[in-house]
């Protein structure tokens, strides 16, 4: 984050956290303001049902437009107040919600700044503890005027992340901070405070033998992965051919494909060895490449 007022230090937005619980979203500001600061808040990232401006919208109307970020939710707060936390209903109209949330402000301790808790169930409406299966969320803070022309000021001053078009006037988000509060797309947030080690275990062939035209007709490759990966599995012969393939990008994290022995044309492949090549992508710079050998008998 930029440094504005650095002279005075009373308008400044030093850092922004986010955190979570299995319950509850948690954002702070490290910052203050003799003014006004708002967060928006887009619950999923991935969608857009959130509003692409707030032009005429009746409370904290800071002539903001939006891009590539459709927030659900914003929090304002004047002058270091505790603030209110509102649901975007449509481009005119919101709801205070403050009444299910803990929000906190305190301009005048050694860290200044902003704490507010807010229920997933408050924003998704799941139930307790349960937010939509590998959902992102975007944030974006910044300090705003207080009313300058009717009933609407504008952003500017200090921004985080810091915003190519945030100005004294009608602004356009373009940045903003991404999290990702469910990477094993399991419809729980995840430990924020764990980090799972990418590992792959309890691999097994079922057949390292086996004849298309016998009794065992197949062979089957089973594992399982600590964490969702994009699953690519193919079939070489041992000239380095690719004869089938399996699963390509398959994103799970059980690994569960059965060969039967025939190429991509589903004919019969000649008798020898092959080979099933498995490789396991995390997305987060981590592949897992394994290579298991089966005989393919007449």
């Amino acid at each position: 984050d930029s440094v504005w007022d650095p002279g005075t230090g009373k308008n400044e937005i030093q850092k922004l956290y986010c955190t979570w619980d299995a319950d509850s979203l948690y954002i702070g500001i490290l910052g203050k303001t003799d003014y006004g600061l708002l967060i928006y808040l887009d619950i999923d990232s991935r969608n857009a049902f959130g509003v692409s401006e707030l032009l005429e919208v009746p409370t904290w109307n800071r002539k903001v437009m939006f891009k590539n970020y459709y927030p659900d939710f914003f929090y304002g707060s004047w002058n270091g107040s505790n603030g209110n936390l509102y649901r975007i209903e449509s481009s005119t109209r919101v709801t205070d919600v403050s009444g299910y949330t803990e929000l906190s402000a305190d301009k005048s301790s050694a860290m200044p700044g902003y704490e507010l808790k807010i229920p997933f169930n408050l924003l998704y409406g799941l139930g307790s503890g349960k937010v939509p299966p590998g959902v992102t969320l975007s944030i974006f803070a910044s300090l705003a005027t207080g009313d300058v022309e009717g009933s609407y000021g504008y952003l500017g001053g200090d921004t985080v992340p810091d915003n190519t078009i945030c100005v004294l006037n009608v602004s356009t988000i373009t940045s903003f901070i991404s999290i990702n509060i469910d990477t094993d797309n399991d419809g729980k947030p995840d430990d924020s405070f764990e980090t799972k080690t990418f590992e792959i275990s309890d691999e097994h062939i079922s057949r390292k033998v086996f004849s298309p035209y016998g009794i065992y007709k197949d062979t089957r490759l089973t594992a399982n992965l600590t964490r969702p990966a994009n699953i690519t599995v193919k079939i070489f012969n041992l000239k380095g051919d690719l004869v089938y393939t399996l699963a390509s990008n398959d994103y799970n994290s059980k690994v569960d494909y059965t060969w039967d022995g025939k190429d991509k044309k589903g004919e019969v492949v000649p008798a020898g060895l092959y080979i099933i090549n498995l490789s396991a992508d995390s997305g987060s710079g981590k592949t897992i490449r394994r290579n298991y050998s089966v005989a393919v008998i007449k």
